[in-house]
């Protein structure tokens, strides 16, 4: 839906790292093991260098959830790397 209203294409981030946590049970309650965090954080990574790849006319939404004391917090500063390479705007917006 957000495609169609945006021409732009959504990414979140669990699009990427669920590929691995639904292949051990991930449901929302049960615990991720920091392997399988770490896979999940390499497919995203890999996401990444996917969308830097993409045609300057392909419009991308990024969305995550980090809190301030998340390590993975250091996402945002790769999407904006991946919008400088492309040549695209980086536009971040928290949410309290």
């Amino acid at each position: 839906m957000t495609e169609a209203l945006t021409g732009a294409v959504l990414l979140d981030n669990h699009l990427f790292r669920d590929a691995v946590y639904r292949l051990v049970g991930a449901d929302g309650v049960r615990v991720i093991p920091p392997e399988v965090q770490a896979l999940g954080a390499q497919v995203w990574l890999l996401g990444l260098q996917a969308a830097r790849l993409a045609a300057p006319d392909v419009h991308q939404i990024f969305t995550a959830y980090h809190s301030r004391l998340d390590p993975e917090a250091a996402a945002t500063g790769r999407i904006r790397e991946v919008a400088g390479a492309r040549g695209a705007r980086c536009h971040g917006l928290a949410v309290m």
